[in-house]
């Protein structure tokens, strides 16, 4: 777990930290808002996915994984139920 750990923070993004000040302040209301404030190839490189896939995942975020989620709840420091409830709200 301690390399997995070490390579999240290789390609963490500043932008992620202020995503969770903006969904912890409800100023982020649905899912698809996280990408008016951090570009989608930081996302898809984040999550290891290509273009095409983080494209249909913004406009339908059924297709994420619990794993991705999660990944992403991680890079956010966000808790990860409440943005399982955010995507799930989106759906």
């Amino acid at each position: 777990m301690q390399g997995k750990k070490k390579s999240m923070e290789k390609i963490k993004d500043n932008r992620y930290e202020a995503l969770n000040a903006l969904l912890t302040s409800g100023r982020i209301k649905s899912f698809s808002e996280i990408f008016d404030y951090i570009p989608k190839s930081v996302v898809r490189k984040s999550l290891k996915t290509n273009n095409n896939r983080i494209t249909s995942l913004m406009f339908n975020p059924a297709g994420f994984t619990f794993e991705e989620i999660k990944t992403l709840s991680d890079l956010m420091n966000y808790n990860f139920k409440a943005l399982a409830l955010l995507v799930a709200d989106s759906i």
